[in-house]
């Protein structure tokens, strides 16, 4: 799995759900929530990190980015 995506968890969840409905499987990953369940804090409150599987990298991609630059 490649990291396609790292930003606030809202943003985050909605990309999440646009590539899911293209039937790219996703893993979301919120190291500071995960973090405090360890009993340590690492990463940023509020942010994540949105993982695909490597044959889907550059169609995750392409959707994000056209995603995000249709929002600006």
């Amino acid at each position: 799995m490649e990291k396609v995506y790292y930003g606030h968890i809202i943003e985050a969840e909605y990309l999440k759900e646009m590539l899911e409905e293209e039937k790219i499987g996703t893993m979301l990953r919120n190291e500071f929530a995960e973090s405090g369940l360890a009993g340590y804090m690492a990463g940023q409150p509020g942010y994540a990190s949105l993982y695909v599987s490597d044959e889907h990298v550059e169609q995750a991609k392409t959707i994000i980015t056209n995603l995000t630059k249709n929002k600006e």
